[in-house]
């Protein structure tokens, strides 16, 4: 795909709150998916889309003025990136760089956005 498209999603599942991940990519700034469960086991959510080279994620995260969180992605099961997401005015962007059919967000701590 070329730099900056957007990649369709095909579906989304999530370890909990599954009836809202739409609001993870529903392009509404206002509605948001967030891990309700307490067992970090079940604070991921994870995106199937058509295998692509992802260049980069880009992403929202609920109080993202004053918070940071503990986060780590992985493509089609590998880890590729562990962090804290950085506090912004605006959309982070983490550099993925590679092809991949399953992006999963996994929230190291509890009731995560």
């Amino acid at each position: 795909m070329p730099s900056g498209a957007d990649i369709p999603i095909l579906r989304a599942t999530a370890g909990s709150n599954a009836d809202k991940v739409s609001a993870a990519f529903d392009d509404n700034e206002r509605s948001i998916w967030v891990s309700r469960d307490k067992s970090l086991d079940d604070a991921w959510i994870e995106f199937e889309i058509e295998p692509t080279e992802v260049k980069e994620l880009q992403m929202k995260m609920g109080d993202f003025r004053r918070k940071s969180y503990p986060v780590e992605i992985y493509a089609d099961g590998t880890l590729i990136w562990r962090g804290y997401t950085p506090k912004s005015l605006s959309y982070i962007h983490i550099p993925v760089g590679k092809k991949a059919q399953k992006i999963r967000y996994k929230c190291r701590q509890s009731k995560c956005p």
